[in-house]
């Protein structure tokens, strides 16, 4: 089963350091850190921090990284937890951690792959504001056309705020599907190569 993993966070300002410190998913037996992951901005709304392998693929870097294991595990959890400056360009260095807890919930079995990324998102990615489901934010949660995102796709979120109203702390349970292989890789082919091929794999022995 292959699952491609995007730790993602959304900023108030595109100049805000933002540094992914660790990934876990207990589920399969990951457990990276800042030796291990790097942080890149791949998208045009440069708002976003993507998580990636810090050394890459033969140097390159990739959206998220892909992860393989034996079996299909329907269940599991993706820890990441953000070092994030609260002064764009701050001069004293002075980070703050905040975590951010998905749990998924795979609905089928039909094809032996997740990805984070959602063929559907890739047109309004680049809107200032937009905003994707399962990523922290620096700010309140972002509100578009009315609609909180919260509330889009029946998704549960706990979040826990500091005294400025920053969330230093989220939690989501997203119900989900599969990914096709074959509709993977063509998108691989089409995304400038930016999307990690299966090639790329980390295998994890999970239990």
């Amino acid at each position: 089963m292959y699952y491609h993993i995007i730790p993602k966070y959304f900023a108030d300002t595109s100049d805000r350091e933002i540094k992914l410190a660790s990934l876990e998913i207990p589920e399969l037996g990951l457990n990276l850190t800042d030796k291990e992951l790097k942080t890149i901005k791949p998208y045009p709304n440069q708002r976003y921090h993507i998580g990636c392998l810090r050394h890459g693929f033969k140097g390159r870097n990739f959206v998220g990284l892909i992860l393989e294991t034996d079996h299909i595990i329907s269940e599991f959890t993706k820890i990441c937890t953000w070092s994030v400056h609260f002064h764009p360009q701050d001069i004293v260095k002075i980070a703050f951690r905040m975590k951010h807890i998905t749990k998924y919930k795979l609905l089928d079995n039909n094809n032996l792959m997740f990805s984070e990324d959602k063929p559907y998102l890739s047109k309004i990615r680049t809107e200032k504001n937009y905003c994707d489901i399962s990523v922290m934010e620096f700010c309140y949660p972002y509100h578009f056309e009315g609609v909180n995102v919260q509330d889009v796709y029946d998704k549960n979120v706990d979040e826990f705020y500091d005294d400025e109203g920053v969330i230093i702390r989220r939690e989501q349970q997203i119900e989900t599907y599969t990914t096709e292989i074959e509709a993977y890789r063509n998108k691989c082919t089409m995304c400038s190569k930016k999307l990690p091929s299966l090639e790329t794999a980390m295998k994890l022995h999970n239990l």
